[in-house]
C-alpha cells in the first residue's frame, strides 16, 4: 500500500482547536506584555494550518512523494521576540516581553506555559518537500493577521488557557522587571 509521511510541527490558524493560537491573540488584543520563561528562547517554526491542508494535498498529488517522508514548516524561523512582535502588531499594540525564570513562573504561576516557547530549537528542514512536491507558504505576517483578525471578528469561546490569572501574570512582569531594575542600580 504506498504511503507518504508528513511530519509537522504545530499547527496555528484561525479557529485552532487546540487554544495554543488563542494563548497569545487574547493577550495581545488586551494590550498587555507577555511573560516567557527566561530558559526557553529557542528558535522554532510553527505551520498555518491552511498551509497544512494544502500541502498534504500536494504531497498526495505527487507520485514521487509515495513512500517518502517529509517535514514541513512554515519557512521563516521564530524567535520569541519576532513571534509576539508578528501578533502584537497585528493586534495594534506593543508587546512588552519579561523574561523570568521557569522556577519563579511556577511557583507564581502554577500553570502558566506561553506555548512554542522551550528550551530547544525545534526547526525542521523542508527543502525535501520544496524540491519533490512544491511545498509552499503563506508569509507569516500575512497568516497572523488573518489569524488575528478571525479572532476579533468571529470567536465567542472561552478564556485561553490561564487567563483567568492575567492579572498576576502582568504583576509577575511589573515586580520582576522593578527588582532585576534595583539590582541593575545597586552595581552603580
Amino acid at each position: 500500500m504506498p504511503y507518504t509521511i508528513v511530519r509537522i510541527p504545530a499547527v496555528m490558524g484561525w479557529d485552532d482547536p487546540t487554544g495554543r493560537m488563542w494563548w497569545w491573540v487574547q493577550r495581545a488584543l488586551d494590550g498587555g506584555g507577555i511573560v516567557i520563561p527566561e530558559q526557553h528562547r529557542a528558535v522554532f517554526r510553527t505551520l498555518y494550518s491552511e498551509d497544512a491542508a494544502e500541502n498534504f494535498v500536494r504531497a498526495l498529488k505527487a507520485p514521487e512523494a509515495a513512500g517518502q517522508t517529509y517535514h514541513i514548516a512554515m519557512r521563516e524561523i521564530m524567535t520569541m521576540e519576532r513571534w509576539t512582535q508578528l501578533i502584537w502588531d497585528a493586534t495594534g499594540s506593543q508587546c512588552e516581553i519579561t523574561y523570568v525564570p521557569q522556577e519563579v513562573i511556577q511557583r507564581q504561576l502554577s500553570d502558566y506555559e506561553p506555548h512554542l516557547s522551550r528550551a530547544l530549537p525545534y526547526i525542521q528542514d523542508t527543502s525535501k518537500a520544496e524540491r519533490e512536491f512544491g511545498f509552499a507558504t503563506t508569509p507569516v505576517a500575512e497568516w497572523v493577521q488573518t489569524t488575528v483578525d478571525w479572532y476579533r471578528r468571529e470567536y465567542r469561546g472561552e478564556d485561553s488557557q490561564t487567563y483567568g490569572y492575567r492579572s498576576a501574570e502582568l504583576d509577575l512582569a511589573a515586580a520582576w522587571r522593578r527588582a532585576f531594575g534595583d539590582l541593575i542600580s545597586s552595581f552603580d
